[in-house]
């Protein structure tokens, strides 16, 4: 009883799912032209956000359903009883082990859109040996789409230059000019 209301609650979870992604790529198709057409303004990168929007969105529906074709594979093959290793105290019930495969994979399936949105996110570089906050400058720079990258290392090169030269007018040595 348990392990149906479980199924059933995961069913209406993925359909949740799959109906929210529709929707939104419906929304965002309409308002596509929009978009960019704005996107065309200085300074706005909204056609890039858009289209990995969009991508993110259609690329929920084949996931689930490789999803979907790969668990019921394995639990076929695992109930039909083909060689798979299985967990050495739980016996050689082939049906409970394709059982629990399956239910794996139900519950694996809500987690696919976060997975595929997490993908697509605009990602900061790593930069080894720099200070942290330098970092997370950076990393609030890039991730915003704010600057461009030569912009950025003109702006921490201009940075870095304007310490140096205070820290020479500090000491009293001949600064650079």
């Amino acid at each position: 009883m348990v392990l149906s209301i479980t199924m059933f609650l995961l069913f209406i979870r993925v359909l949740f799912m799959l109906i929210k992604a529709y929707v939104i790529t419906l929304i965002l198709v309409i308002l596509g032209p929009v978009i960019i057409t704005f996107s065309a303004l200085p300074n706005q990168e909204g056609a890039v956000g858009w289209l990995k929007n969009l991508l993110a969105n259609l690329l929920i529906f084949p996931t689930t359903g490789i999803v979907l074709a790969l668990g019921g594979i394995l639990s076929k093959r695992i109930s039909e009883g083909a060689d798979i290793w299985g967990p050495p105290l739980l016996g050689s019930e082939k049906d409970l082990l394709a059982g629990i495969v399956a239910l794996g994979i139900l519950y694996i399936l809500p987690e696919i859109e976060p997975i595929i949105r997490n993908a697509l996110a605009p990602k900061a570089p790593a930069l080894p040996g720099l200070p942290p906050e330098i970092q997370d400058w950076f990393s609030k720079q890039t991730t915003a789409g704010v600057q461009s990258a030569p912009q950025v290392l003109r702006t921490i090169g201009g940075g870095i230059w304007g310490k140096l030269q205070k820290l020479r007018k500090v000491r009293g040595g001949g600064g650079v000019p």
